[in-house]
């Protein structure tokens, strides 16, 4: 007997839309259960291929009034050097305009004539800088506030399916609702209580037991630094800009000062006259010198001529001759003097006696100087050291000078001088100065200018400076007692 034939099974066939709505509500929901924004930039931009399938796809967001790019499908950290990276990157701001799906051909054809004519340019160009045959634009709009977009790019010249484009447009606004969670979340992670807050509570003790953990080992680390790690002993005080050597114009001869010709601040050159000295007393002295030589020789004269008739006028004239070569002599040191009524600089510098202008009608003694210059290259660092500290300070050790006017530039100089001697100063009390010259004064440096200098006495500990500190100030107390 034969077998009997079975009819034929006809297989169920799914409506592609069925299919769609289906893959799109298990997209969303995978969407709506990612654990953070990170796992939600991997979904978009890689897992919805399963509604549209494309070759590459990126993802910019619209936060805080800025625009750019967030991922890249195929890349868990975006390239910020990457053709494609700047490529995506340069549509972030002008895609912000757009409020609707749009899909464009890499030809940059866009026939829509309801968006502006500026954001249709910067589509056209897009696409045809993307070397891609269509490039499918999505909205991501929650609220009306658009969060962001996702461009989708088809290599291959046939078209995307029409239903995998209608699909992705509808869940849009899904996808839209949990970039909105995910980016709120990570902006306020104490939201999180609002739904669980039992989690919050117990994610608060979680940090605050972390966090005394942390800082209590920081502080076991903080301790042993004190008493291991060498620590620069620095000292100092209040410091200030001074000439390295005293440079004085000062009045070789006595007299009245005639005219000054320089200001402070004025700058002078090597033997220029910075002041004159009132002729009128010297030259009374030499007319009188000259009319007494000028009687010396005619008396001298007229002995001679009448020594024939009595020689005993030969010998007075021999003696009226010896008081004139003393007048002669008088004469020409008065003369010579006269080189000096011209107070000259005896460096090139800077004028930094304050009022010297001032002096003018002032009698000076020989000697007495008449101004101060400094000169700009010549120019040192005096810093003012309290005395119970002097005792760290060495020549040759490293001085830091910070200068008020500048505070975060710093010259690094080195000790020469340490004053034998304390000397007290209103305000820092009893105090040594220490000198340290410029080698190559910087072109702003100038006398007078105040600041800070640091001294870099030893290499010690925290502790140990601390310690020391201590005993000091102890010291002082007890003898009050």
């Amino acid at each position: 007997m034969a077998p009997v034939q079975k009819p034929t099974e006809q297989k169920k066939v799914v409506d592609p839309r069925q299919r769609a709505l289906a893959l799109g509500l298990e997209f969303v929901k995978r969407c709506l259960q990612s654990n953070n924004l990170d796992d939600l930039y991997f979904l978009l931009t890689n897992d919805l291929r399963a509604l549209v399938p494309f070759d590459r796809s990126f993802l910019v967001t619209h936060v805080r009034g800025k625009s750019g790019l967030a991922a890249i499908g195929g890349l868990t950290k975006v390239e910020k050097t990457s053709r494609f990276t700047e490529l995506a990157d340069s549509i972030a701001k002008p895609v912000k305009a757009l409020d609707r799906g749009i899909l464009i051909s890499g030809n940059g054809n866009l026939p829509d004539e309801e968006i502006s004519a500026e954001l249709k340019i910067s589509l056209e160009e897009y696409a045809k800088k993307s070397e891609a045959a269509f490039v499918f634009f999505v909205p991501l709009t929650h609220h009306g506030m658009i969060l962001g977009h996702l461009v989708l790019e088809f290599l291959e010249p046939t078209p995307p399916e029409q239903i995998g484009i209608l699909t992705t447009l509808n869940v849009a606004p899904f996808i839209a609702a949990a970039l909105f969670e995910k980016l709120l979340l990570a902006q306020k992670p104490n939201l999180t209580a609002l739904i669980d807050p039992n989690a919050a509570s117990g994610s608060f003790v979680k940090r605050y037991s972390l966090a005394k953990k942390v800082a209590l080992i920081l502080l076991l680390i903080l301790v042993l630094l004190a008493f291991i790690a060498p620590f620069p002993f620095t000292v100092g005080g209040e410091a200030e800009i001074a000439p390295t050597d005293r440079h004085l114009a000062f009045c070789k001869i006595e007299g009245l000062i005639d005219k000054v010709y320089v200001l402070e601040g004025s700058r002078v050159v090597a033997d220029q006259v910075v002041a004159t000295l009132d002729s009128r007393e010297l030259d009374y002295k030499i007319k009188v010198q000259e009319k007494q030589y000028e009687i010396l020789t005619s008396e001298m004269t007229i002995l001679r001529s009448s020594a024939n008739e009595d020689p005993s006028k030969l010998a007075e004239s021999a003696l009226v001759e010896l008081k004139r070569k003393a007048a002669w002599e008088e004469l020409q040191f008065l003369k010579w003097q006269t080189q000096f009524l011209k107070i000259k600089s005896p460096v090139a510098g800077i004028v930094i006696t304050k009022d010297v202008d001032s002096l003018v009608g002032k009698k000076l003694q020989a000697g007495e100087p008449f101004c101060e210059i400094a000169s700009p290259n010549e120019l040192s660092v005096e810093v003012f050291v309290p005395e119970d500290r002097i005792t760290y300070v060495k020549q040759g050790q490293k001085l830091e000078f910070y200068l008020s006017g500048n505070p975060r530039k710093s010259y690094t100089l080195v000790v020469k001088e340490i004053a034998p001697a304390a000397e007290v100063i209103p305000r820092l009390g009893s105090v040594y100065r220490i000198k340290a010259p410029f080698v190559d004064a910087p072109p702003d440096a100038m006398v007078g200018m105040k600041g800070v200098g640091k001294i870099v006495a030893r290499e010690s500990t925290l502790a140990a400076i601390a310690s020391d500190r201590l005993l000091s100030r102890w010291q002082k107390l007890s003898l009050h007692f």
